[in-house]
């Protein structure tokens, strides 16, 4: 799930985005206010439920759950094991997963998934599935586990395989594979982990990195959407500039949120370049923007290296709702939420 665009402040302040198309903003959250004292209010990631009733907002040390029409009710919260683990939500938008912990939201009620358990995710309505490597096995082992975190089974699978997405409505999930050997490269996958078969797969240049979209039936990666099936592309962004990933692809929905970003090789121009950047909601099925605005960026930590100070700024995170009718930004202390106009 992702979107926004245009330009305006020089230096970044998180007051609000200056928004264009049909886009209308539907609440603004105060962190502190909601939720009271933490160690950061930091947003590193965002989440729509599948229901599109929640959202999930992960802070650098807590995970905070709301009601989307009225984010003043905080469902629920828990610590946040890790920055940079894979988070979540069941299908059924019951349960969340943030790395290896999975909470129930209903009793909250958590378990553990044994480490290294690594990018896991819902595969179904009752099962999780996670790569472990053990350092001696020569090959990955795909595993298995139910909603209270015990394995159920598992599947030996090779050592280069990397999950990108999961997909419980279809029981699919994206991978890529690296082949070390000539000729070097980078196999797209398509597999059902539950009847432990490989779909499709087929050589590409680099890593596809593919999110599901669009009910399961597309896969977006940097600017472009290729049909799960066929891997025929079926659309490319209209855009220029550098693109990272998608920034939020809607689950049921064919609409994208694509950072639009114009890197400058030119000393000291971040600030610049930061004012030309632009979040875009891109609609791969009509090839049509629906809705932009500028991109705002946010800086987690400040460390000092052999050349000076280096920044760990980034674009701040967003979400899509599953049907693509709202996106959700978080900065440092606030949370947004917009309504794109039909």
């Amino acid at each position: 799930m992702l979107q926004p665009r245009l330009i305006c402040l020089l230096v970044a302040t998180l007051s609000g985005p200056l928004l264009a198309g049909n886009t209308e903003k539907v609440w603004e959250l105060d962190l502190k206010k909601a939720i009271g004292s933490g160690q950061s209010y930091k947003v590193v990631d965002l989440a729509f439920s599948p229901d599109a009733q929640q959202v999930a907002v992960r802070l650098i040390d807590k995970t905070v759950v709301f009601r989307a029409q009225d984010p003043k009710t905080v469902l629920g919260q828990f610590q946040s094991v890790s920055n940079h683990d894979s988070f979540g939500w069941s299908p059924d938008s019951q349960m969340i997963y943030s790395g290896s912990h999975v909470v129930h939201l209903a009793d909250g009620k958590a378990c553990d998934l044994p480490r290294p358990a690594l990018v896991p995710g819902f595969i179904s309505e009752s099962a999780l599935i996670a790569l472990v490597f053990d350092g001696q096995h020569p090959k990955g082992i795909l595993k298995f586990f139910d909603v209270n975190c015990q394995e159920q089974d598992s599947w030996e699978i090779p050592k280069g395989w990397f999950i990108n997405d999961v997909a419980p409505d279809r029981g699919l999930l994206s991978a890529w594979e690296i082949t070390p050997l000539f000729p070097y490269g980078h196999k797209e996958l398509i597999v059902s982990p539950l009847t432990k078969k490989v779909l499709r797969s087929r050589i590409v240049e680099s890593g596809p990195g593919g999110w599901f979209a669009d009910g399961s039936r597309a896969l977006c990666g940097g600017r472009i959407c290729w049909d799960v099936d066929t891997a025929k592309q079926i659309g490319q962004a209209p855009v220029s500039g550098l693109l990272s990933s998608p920034s939020g692809v809607a689950a049921r929905s064919s609409r994208v949120v694509l950072d639009d970003r114009h890197e400058s090789a030119i000393p000291f121009a971040s600030a610049l370049t930061e004012m030309g950047a632009r979040r875009r909601v891109w609609d791969f099925r009509t090839n049509k923007e629906v809705a932009s605005w500028q991109l705002r960026f946010i800086t987690y930590s400040t460390t000092l290296d052999g050349d000076g100070f280096s920044r760990d700024r980034k674009p701040i995170p967003c979400a899509i709702s599953p049907d693509g009718d709202y996106v959700v930004e978080g900065g440092d202390g606030k949370i947004w939420l917009y309504r794109i106009q039909p």
